[in-house]
């Protein structure tokens, strides 16, 4: 049982961004918001789970929250721990954050190799098991610096939208989305599948996430007032549908 419980802990903490319980429940919304610097991104959600049946735990067991953060590879630093909010309380970290081997991403993330130039960093959080079992909203924060390439800055985001109640096969999009906002002195270009995007200075775009499909951002520095001003003027677009793919994936 110790075997399977670690290697569930590995396969949960390699696999995405969005966070992961290493308990018989599933994810059941996701709300991100994700605000754009020239050298950061803040990235702060709202998640709820729901367990997949009733399970006799013990009172005030604890469910392990895995919260995966993709790092720029030559990152030296780590950046501070996410913070948690549930039910008014605010879990600590309870163990020292881990990085990835890039062999170990790779097996496990179910998606083909890992994305080039980044890492997984992994913190491990308890939650009362009952707030989550009933839907509690977990509120997750947390800072992710921005990997250099050539002038640009670059962002990764990998949801893992894992599969919904075992007897359905699709989820409800209304309860999904991330949103990519810039501040007043950078602009993005946005990939999220076939779909892409710009992103002026001081904008936002909402995206409908789908289950292990990368959300890759390229950010550019406008470093003059006069960029600044054009950059505004063009209004990112919210990301349109098809009305087959707009429909519940339940």
């Amino acid at each position: 049982m110790r075997l399977l419980s670690t290697l569930a802990f590995w396969i949960c903490a390699t696999a995405g961004a969005n966070p992961l319980i290493l308990e018989p429940v599933y994810l059941t919304s996701e709300q991100l918001t994700v605000k754009f610097s020239p050298e950061a991104a803040v990235l702060k959600g709202t998640f709820t789970f729901r367990a997949f049946a009733r399970v006799a735990f013990a009172e005030g067991h604890l469910a392990e929250l895995c919260v995966p953060v993709w790092l720029p590879d030559d990152q030296t630093k780590h950046p501070p721990a996410p913070s948690l909010e549930i039910g008014g309380r605010k879990p600590k970290l309870w163990r020292e954050p881990l990085w990835m081997s890039r062999g170990l991403t790779q097996w496990f993330i179910g998606v083909g190799l890992p994305e080039p130039g980044f890492r997984v960093w992994v913190c491990k959080f308890r939650l009362p098991y009952r707030l989550v079992e009933n839907e509690v909203p977990v509120t997750i924060t947390y800072t992710q610096p921005l990997r250099r390439s050539e002038g640009d800055r670059q962002f990764y985001y990998l949801p893992i939208i894992r599969p919904m109640k075992r007897e359905s096969s699709t989820v409800d999009t209304n309860r999904f989305s991330i949103t990519l906002a810039t501040g007043p002195d950078c602009s993005l270009a946005v990939t999220n599948g076939q779909q892409e995007h710009a992103v002026a200075a001081g904008h936002s775009i909402t995206l409908t996430p789908e289950d292990r499909q990368p959300i890759r951002a390229t950010l550019k520095h406008n470093s003059n007032k006069t960029v600044q001003r054009t950059g505004a003027s063009r209004l990112a677009q919210p990301e349109r549908r098809t009305s087959s793919a707009a429909g519940s994936r339940r």
